[in-house]
């Protein structure tokens, strides 16, 4: 409503007819193109705000936090009402019917209510870690998604111009055995090139199609025109592999987790613990028994000690710290995992950057090889089966260069998410000074 009475306001500004549609419709055309205009860091914010998977481990931390007012409600005390109706067959006692409120406080409980207390406040810390974890994932889903769609776009594009390309040299062949009929047999290779060209084009539209369908189930929407901000990651990057693996403390998600779980365990342990104390409670109420005390009002000190339960504590507290052990391994082997995927990651980006550079100058010598030969190839000098080879290894090139250069953009994105910081990032790009006036209005899912 708000956009039509923008678009009415400055239609109707003191121009004539003509005018006034030609301005709406430019207006229009502009917001509609900035709409649809989104980069990568864009898209994947939008990604983060509406994908489900992000709601739900968002959920998941909502209901661990109520978890914790469940927890701490024991400390309180209980405050109830019971009605008790008493009727006795063959008996001198007088039938009673007896309402009261009751009231029970915990005194000692043997740290079992603080125990359990603890135990939800860390499983809420660990949700709130795994919640950083999922965001990562999707963050990095989401950048695949895109970044493959972009490829998919630029790999139709090579094929459309190698498919050009060899349309081209078959058209000037055609031309050439018009004039020379003796040369038809050699036809036939510029015209098995030529299907070969149709052929990768129309596979590498279905593969964009599909690369389309992926993109648009996670934005929930219409996809953008044409992809950008494809390497806006370059620059957050670390300079070293060291660098990268200091992101391995306390604050990376996945370790934050573990350390969350350990506290969850720890206090599973103590809250096993608890069953060997003694236990004390005061109650207050009516007495509904029967027997001279019945309706009155007594205080009641309630002391339970543990004396023998079959070893139902001894296997809950062998159990729990079992747990506990089981956790601190899975902790450091945690690190581990994520140390080799650094490194792994970091060996595979550089790698792909090595092959970029060196396919930029395969590129260069391909177009001069394609450009001397065409040249060579119209006064004779070269044949019609080294032109179509030439071009052919251009094109290879031409694949391979877009190949590294996506590993590239990839690598970046797997590496801040091996790091756990690609969430992140995406959330300081999009809410930039530039840009948080569009998106200020909606906060992202996941900031618990």
């Amino acid at each position: 409503m708000a956009l039509r009475r923008g678009i009415k306001t400055a239609v109707n500004y003191s121009f004539p007819p003509p005018l006034k549609r030609c301005a709406a419709i430019v207006f229009t055309s502009i917001l509609l193109t900035s709409a649809l205009a989104q980069n990568l860091p864009e898209t994947v914010y939008k990604v983060l705000e509406r994908y489900p998977a992000v709601g739900a481990s968002m959920a998941r931390v909502e209901s661990a936090q109520a978890d914790i007012q469940r927890a701490r409600g024991a400390h309180w005390p209980q405050l109830s009402w019971s009605g008790t109706y008493s009727q006795y067959h063959e008996s001198n006692l007088v039938n009673h019917w007896i309402q009261s409120p009751t009231v029970n406080l915990n005194l000692w409980s043997g740290r079992k209510i603080q125990s359990d207390v603890e135990r939800a406040q860390a499983t809420t810390q660990a949700r709130r870690e795994q919640h950083r974890m999922t965001r990562d994932d999707i963050s990095l889903l989401a950048t695949e998604s895109y970044l493959g769609w972009a490829l998919q776009k630029n790999l139709v594009a090579l094929a459309m111009a190698n498919v050009a390309t060899h349309q081209k040299i078959l058209s000037d062949y055609q031309a050439i055995v018009q004039i020379d009929p003796g040369r038809r047999i050699d036809m036939n290779q510029a015209q098995v090139r030529h299907d070969n060209a149709n052929l990768s084009l129309i596979q590498r539209q279905s593969d964009l199609r599909n690369a389309e369908l992926r993109l648009k189930r996670l934005l929930l929407a219409d996809l953008p025109e044409e992809p950008g901000g494809l390497d806006d990651l370059k620059d957050i990057i670390p300079t070293t592999v060291n660098d990268a693996l200091a992101s391995l403390n306390n604050n990376h998600p996945v370790m934050a987790n573990w350390n969350a779980q350990l506290a969850a365990a720890r206090a599973g342990v103590s809250y096993a613990k608890s069953q060997y104390s003694p236990t004390a409670q005061v109650n207050y109420g009516r007495q509904t028994y029967p027997g001279i005390a019945q309706g009155v009002y007594v205080t009641q000190l309630i002391v339970s000690v543990p004396i023998w339960d079959g070893g139902a504590t001894i296997g809950a507290v062998k159990t729990a710290q079992a747990n506990l052990d089981a956790i601190e391994f899975s902790l450091e082997e945690a690190r581990l995992v994520l140390s080799e995927k650094i490194h792994s990651v970091w060996t595979e980006w550089k790698s792909s950057t090595d092959r970029h550079q060196l396919s930029q100058v395969q590129i260069n010598t391909g177009k001069n090889l394609v450009d001397g030969y065409w040249l060579q190839f119209r006064v004779g000098r070269r044949t019609l089966l080294d032109l179509l080879n030439v071009q052919s290894d251009l094109y290879n090139y031409q694949i391979n260069d877009a190949m590294a250069q996506h590993e590239i953009r990839m690598g970046q994105a797997r590496l801040l998410a091996a790091m756990g910081s690609l969430a992140q990032t995406y959330d300081r790009a999009a809410l930039s000074p530039q840009k948080s006036a569009n998106l200020s209005s909606e906060n992202p899912v996941g900031h618990p």
